[in-house]
């Protein structure tokens, strides 16, 4: 009898050993499907500046209690994301100077969560289109930021968001998508020195 005992639980030993060990799986995340890229040019209603935007995204006035006129968010809204776009006419050279200086102060201050930012500078004389392009890496609340201006009567700035908790490993591939978005906006961007409806 104690034989037996004795080797069913060597045996029992034996089997649980060759069991395959257990690893740690990387996190897993939902797939997202991406659509092709299409665009299209849009004005924002009695505002001088007008750009190219996808067919999947939805330009609509921001509504805040703080917003100016020819504010709008571009809203990617299968990946709940918005561009948000805030419009200054420039008056002076001062005034182009501060805001400018706050357009570095909106960015740096993401240093804290920031592993990098990334700036490029935006040059299209043949438009009259001058800026800077920020993009940030890290588990900071925006990834993108931008500013255009004519350097004498325009400057538009824009920074993208997500309306979720930001996990920079699961949003990476949403942001890459929308960066080539981005980048199309800011290469179509055109002022527009009339009204739309007075250009008819």
């Amino acid at each position: 009898m104690p034989r037996t005992v004795l080797f069913l639980l060597g045996a029992a030993l034996l089997l649980h050993a060759c069991e395959p060990a257990m690893t740690p799986r990387p996190r897993g995340y939902p797939r997202v499907s991406y659509p092709p890229k299409a665009y299209r040019p849009v004005q924002a209603p009695g505002c001088p500046y007008a750009f190219d935007i996808p067919a999947y995204a939805v330009l609509t006035p921001d509504t805040d209690a703080d917003a100016e006129p020819c504010w709008y968010n571009l809203h990617f809204r299968p990946y709940r994301s918005q561009l948000h776009l805030t419009y200054k006419p420039v008056e002076s050279r001062e005034q182009l100077r501060a805001y400018t200086r706050d357009a570095f102060e909106f960015v740096y201050k993401h240093t804290v969560k920031a592993l990098r930012i990334d700036e490029k500078v935006i040059r299209r004389p043949e438009d009259s289109v001058f800026g800077m392009y920020f993009y940030l890496e890290g588990n900071t609340a925006t990834a993108i930021q931008f500013f255009v201006t004519d350097s004498t009567r325009h400057y538009l700035r824009g920074a993208l968001y997500f309306q979720t908790e930001i996990n920079r490993d699961s949003l990476q591939p949403i942001i890459d998508f929308l960066n080539a978005d981005v980048h199309r906006l800011i290469e179509t961007v055109q002022w527009k020195e009339r009204r739309p409806e007075e250009a008819r």
